[in-house]
């Protein structure tokens, strides 16, 4: 309850977009189940992956949550548990140039981005997860998917953390 009084209080004062977009990631916190990712979110938002040697990330890879690669029957917080979870391990994967393992979690990845319906505060891990699809999918050579990835996330408007200059930037690369 206090985390939500305070950030009533911090969207009325205003400040920084980057304030308040981790004011709203704290408060996706308090609608989940599943709490283990958040750090991770933290670190992925802060952009801190670009910037760790090859042994943490691998590290911080095998930190993250099991990321099962059955979808049926899941529930909507269920698969947006496993959208974050994949998110994080495609990221930390394409830093490391891991495209192998990468490629085992990305068509999964890809399908429950593309296929599933997700809470809508989730909004920003979905379109998170499109651009690292995206991404992988380009290096490893699907340029359609790729493409089709990355204009799914392009459509998204309304999330935080906004990666649109990031999606442009690749799909015309591309």
């Amino acid at each position: 309850e206090l985390c939500r009084e305070c950030a009533a209080i911090g969207d009325a004062q205003g400040g920084s977009r980057v304030c308040q977009e981790f004011g709203r990631l704290a408060m996706t916190c308090l609608t989940r189940a599943d709490q283990n990712h958040f750090a991770f979110e933290v670190m992925y938002a802060l952009k801190q992956f670009s910037r760790l040697p090859p042994n943490m990330l691998e590290r911080l890879h095998s930190r993250i949550g099991p990321a099962t690669t059955a979808v049926d029957n899941l529930s909507e917080l269920e698969l947006a548990e496993l959208v974050s979870a994949l998110m994080l391990r495609a990221c930390i994967l394409f830093h490391m140039g891991d495209l192998p393992r990468a490629m085992e979690i990305v068509p999964t990845l890809t399908h429950v981005c593309l296929d599933f319906r997700l809470p809508a505060w989730a909004s920003f891990l979905r379109v998170h997860g499109l651009y690292w699809c995206g991404r992988l999918h380009h290096v490893n050579e699907d340029r359609e998917t790729a493409i089709k990835c990355l204009r799914k996330a392009k459509s998204s408007k309304k999330h935080i953390f906004g990666i649109a200059h990031k999606i442009n930037v690749v799909l015309q690369s591309l």
